[in-house]
């Protein structure tokens, strides 16, 4: 029987799947949890029936654990990895393991005497409809790659049912959230590295963080992928969309269809097997004492970047005379 606590409720979304994973598994109990608001944590505790421990470290040493699924604020994972890696307890990282070149050179150091299974967990990445695509660009149906382009929003903070805490008092907006996915999705999907990153960003509701925002990134061939994010936006809360010299690919918003040209008119293409989720691969590489899909090392690449985004934001921010973003 493998033990694990879940440290963060930050994202609730994100902590009620990986609950609902972990307790449809015979072989898994999840013991306990952990947040860095002792009140909203408490409350999701008793709301789920989970023993809520108030003293992360003590907690580790006395309640011990095989592993920990993190999913804390952003700008405070890395710390939460790092006490994890001390008490060499496996670990799932929602995302973002860390924010800024400090924090990725502590966890370098933090992983040195590391043991357990480190998994990243890239949600989307196993999705029908990535795995399709990521299988036309390998067979060449789309020719030399020339964009690939996502759109994700929802109007959480414009209706005001996104929590406070995910603009209140932060260190990064809409980034963190609807607007990551795409520093793993087009090196993944392409197979090719991002050697150039760019981005805008605005707060339309007035927060101190972005509420609307694009990034840009150059992928080693040139290719050019583009993810806008919004928690402005009531209607339109997903679009995906590559092209290439011969080919494009495009899944229709709303009916989720996925179509095809190459040239003979638009078709519809069945979808490729979905993966099985990022709880399910650590759990695997648990038990085989394997090499999950996403490791500290993608994580550290995907951080690199999107500190370099941030810096872009707040230079902008200053040329503006506002203030925000990541130190």
């Amino acid at each position: 029987m493998l033990k694990i606590a879940m440290l963060g409720i930050w994202n609730h979304y994100h902590a009620n799947e990986f609950l609902d994973t972990f307790l449809r598994k015979k072989e898994v109990v999840v013991a306990w949890a952990w947040d860095t608001d002792p009140n909203r944590g408490k409350a999701w505790a008793n709301e789920k029936g989970i023993l809520y421990i108030e003293d992360l470290r003590e907690g580790l040493r006395k309640n011990r654990v095989d592993g920990v699924v993190l999913n804390a604020e952003p700008w405070r994972q890395a710390q939460i990895i790092a006490v994890a890696m001390e008490e060499q307890v496996h670990i799932l990282a929602d995302k973002i393991v860390a924010l800024g070149k400090e924090q990725i050179e502590m966890l370098k150091k933090a992983a040195a005497n590391y043991k357990g299974v480190f998994s990243v967990a890239y949600p989307l990445e196993g999705r029908a409809v990535f795995q399709t695509a990521r299988k036309l660009i390998a067979d060449g149906r789309l020719g030399q790659l020339v964009s690939l382009h996502i759109h994700q929003a929802h109007d959480g903070l414009r209706n005001k049912w996104l929590p406070e805490h995910f603009y209140k008092e932060v260190k990064g907006g809409v980034l963190l959230e609807l607007g990551f996915p795409v520093f793993y999705l087009a090196p993944y999907l392409t197979g090719e590295k991002v050697v150039e990153v760019a981005s805008i960003g605005s707060s339309l509701a007035g927060e101190a963080m972005e509420d609307t925002a694009a990034v840009l990134l150059r992928l080693r061939s040139g290719a050019i992928a583009v993810e806008e994010a919004s928690y402005m936006n009531r209607f339109s809360s997903f679009s995906f969309d590559i092209h290439g010299t011969d080919g494009s690919f495009v899944m229709e918003e709303n009916s989720k269809k996925l179509w095809l040209n190459t040239g003979d008119g638009w078709r519809m293409v069945e979808e490729e097997k979905a993966l099985q989720s990022p709880e399910e691969d650590w759990l695997l590489a648990i038990q085989r004492n394997s090499v999950p899909r996403h490791g500290l090392e993608d994580g550290l690449v995907q951080a690199g970047w999107l500190a370099e985004v941030y810096k872009e934001l707040t230079r902008t921010k200053m040329l503006l005379g506002e203030e925000g973003g990541i130190s």
